[in-house]
């Protein structure tokens, strides 16, 4: 192994050094919570020859890009491990980790497939990743197949409210608490730190870098739109130089899509397209409006599947056929898409025509439920409008990385 010096902060080391059955690190973008956890699972695995770890994050998405990511990069670069040389890994689902030197083996699970993937088998311990962002069934699910001395969970987080983490470890006394704001990492610039302010909205600071618990939410889901600030003419101000795309949810019953385009670093939508009990065949009809005129179509990650009624063609080479480009798209998470057009409506970077009703009319209307866990989908010509947009404002106007920050380490 490499002869790494490690400095962990003040929380980071409280957690690596937990004695309890649990424990939660909640903490700001930047802290790294990914790096202390990766730690401290590598350093029980050595520990327990021949046993059986869980590594998990909400979903498989995250696992891959994310925890696993970051996972095998701190045991290069503070452990010197070397791939097929120290450790065996076979990636799919699960991800698996098996050690050469002790026969120990991690396994990787997404879990938004808890019902399946957490059924199956007997652990010694794991990490949760982000698990403010489970389901409150999949931190059982995980709980319960931790079940082989010496039992042992981790969970990290970004807080995310008054929901079932908070429920776990502030009133039923889980395991200890270790919160951190993202300055109490020294090696965050103080740049860097002022750049998530200008990003976030106050209460998203709050949130996201100051690691508070707040009630997001509650009443209007789009709390940071102003009509008067962002609802304003622009269909003139398209150029043949400007792209133009058209984000669009697949959904029969209400199909809806928003023209959408970036200049500088403001997204204009300039138009919508709102139809009842109607479906991708009728999307000619976004060639025809500007028939002289490229236009990309991006939708949801169901782009490529049969969604219409009755017919043999996905929705995009429906598209295609229609002379129209098209450009895949991996859904963010719905929080994901929420925190982002909040972030982007405080900042005045997105504005809206009037001729958009149905996409105004979502931005003040859509509500979440009483308890705050899901958007309230009551009124079924909700909320489809105000999907296809954030999918583009994500698309433009994305928020700052937070997870690709390493601790420095000292050889």
């Amino acid at each position: 192994m490499a002869n790494t010096l490690i400095t962990l902060w003040d929380k980071q080391y409280g957690f690596y050094t937990d004695q309890g059955r649990e424990a939660l690190l909640e903490a700001g973008i930047g802290y790294g919570k990914s790096m202390v956890a990766s730690m401290w699972l590598f350093e029980k695995v050595q520990e327990t020859p021949m046993s059986k770890w869980i590594m998990a994050a909400r979903d498989y998405r995250q696992l891959k890009t994310a925890v696993d990511e970051e996972f095998e990069y701190y045991l290069h670069d503070i452990y010197g491990l070397q791939r097929d040389v120290h450790y065996r890994k076979t990636n799919g689902s699960p991800i698996t980790y098996e050690f050469r030197h002790n026969g120990a083996k991690i396994y990787g699970f997404g879990a938004q497939n808890y019902d399946t993937a957490f059924r199956a088998g007997n652990y010694m311990g794991g990490w949760g990743d982000e698990v403010d962002f489970w389901k409150p069934e999949a931190v059982k699910a995980f709980r319960g197949r931790v079940r082989k001395s010496p039992e042992l969970i981790r969970w990290t987080s970004s807080p995310n409210g008054f929901n079932h983490v908070h429920e776990d470890f502030y009133v039923n006394k889980a395991g200890n608490i270790y919160n951190a704001p993202s300055h109490e990492n020294n090696s965050l610039s103080f740049e860097y730190l002022e750049s998530l302010r200008k990003t976030y909205s106050p209460k998203l600071f709050e949130q996201e870098v100051l690691a508070k618990r707040l009630n997001m939410n509650i009443g209007a889901v789009y709390n940071e739109f102003d009509r008067e600030r962002h609802v304003q003419p622009c269909k003139g101000l398209l150029t043949p130089r400007d792209q133009l795309y058209f984000f669009t949810d697949y959904n029969i019953s209400h199909y809806c899509g928003t023209y959408m385009f970036k200049r500088d670093d403001k997204v204009y939508a300039i138009g919508e397209e709102h139809l009842e009990f109607q479906g991708t065949r009728e999307m000619q009809r976004v060639k025809n409006k500007w028939p002289d005129r490229p236009i990309i179509v991006v939708g949801d990650s169901t782009g490529n599947n049969k969604r219409d009624v009755a017919i043999d063609q996905s929705n995009y080479q429906l598209f295609q056929k229609a002379g129209l480009g098209t450009k895949n798209f991996l859904n963010p998470p719905v929080q994901s898409r929420i925190i982002c057009a909040n972030s982007n409506f405080y900042h005045d970077r997105l504005i809206i025509d009037p001729s958009c009703k149905n996409l105004i009319r979502d931005c003040e209307l859509v509500s979440w439920k009483e308890d705050g866990k899901d958007i309230d989908k009551g009124d079924i010509t909700l909320s489809h409008a105000s999907d296809g947009y954030t999918y583009g404002v994500h698309f433009f106007l994305p928020l700052q990385d937070r997870s690709k920050f390493k601790i420095t380490t000292q050889g």
